[in-house]
């Protein structure tokens, strides 16, 4: 293998080299930077890209590009398998400049094999989930339809009771007020018979004392004859 002369280049350069836009290449760059990968810069603090960084930026594309990752989830991968010490960057302990593109890119294939096996996996896992949640869920739902119905039916039975307790209350009031005029009409017509019978009465006392006040005129009158 020829020597690789590692010679920096800037932001445009690397964005063509890749077939970006200067602008994807910034925000690639600005993920993998909260990552805590850091690139080299100038004095005017712009950013130097030597070929191994290439290399990762190249495996970034393809992650964000091929495998639709968002640009975090790719720089949280990348900054997972590669290593920047001193300037020098790593993948699975060798150093990236003495490695083909090939042997990671290949290894990355697989590794996204084994991910979407898990995904699959995760997938039933997640329906189990789901499955047993909307079991709990409809047996709650049922326990709070039940519920209700029976405080329902409490309440419309404790309503029919008060309807009828009314209903019975107005019995009752309109039983004693019929009660309570035939009591008064029983009592105006017992003192009516009885004034009737008091008069009845003197009338009589009348009647006799008059009779004896003649009688005894009579005897004083024969008396004296």
């Amino acid at each position: 293998m020829s020597e690789i002369i590692d010679i920096p280049f800037s932001n445009p350069e690397v964005a063509e080299q890749l077939g970006v836009a200067t602008s994807s290449l910034r925000k690639w760059c600005l993920a993998l930077e909260e990552q805590n990968y850091n690139f080299e810069r100038t004095d005017q603090k712009k950013r130097l890209f030597y070929h191994s960084d290439i290399i990762v930026l190249r495996y970034f594309k393809e992650l964000v590009t091929t495998k639709n990752m968002s640009l975090k989830n790719a720089a949280v991968v990348i900054t997972d398998r590669f290593i920047k010490e001193n300037n020098k960057v790593f993948f699975n302990g060798t150093e990236v400049e003495h490695s083909t593109e090939l042997a990671f890119f290949n290894e990355t294939d697989n590794e996204q094999k084994d991910n979407e096996d898990q995904l699959t996996l995760s997938k039933t896992e997640l329906t189990n989930i789901l499955r047993t949640h909307q079991e709990q869920l409809f047996t709650q739902l049922k326990e709070q339809l039940k519920h209700e119905l029976i405080q329902d039916l409490k309440e419309e039975i404790t309503t029919i009771q008060q309807d009828n307790n009314q209903e019975l209350f107005n019995k009752i009031e309109s039983a004693l007020g019929n009660q309570e005029s035939a009591i008064k009409s029983n009592l105006e017509k017992r003192d009516k018979y009885l004034m009737e019978s008091l008069k009845e009465s003197m009338e009589a006392k009348k009647q006799i004392a008059a009779t004896e006040e003649q009688t005894n005129k009579k005897k004083w009158y024969q008396i004296w004859k």
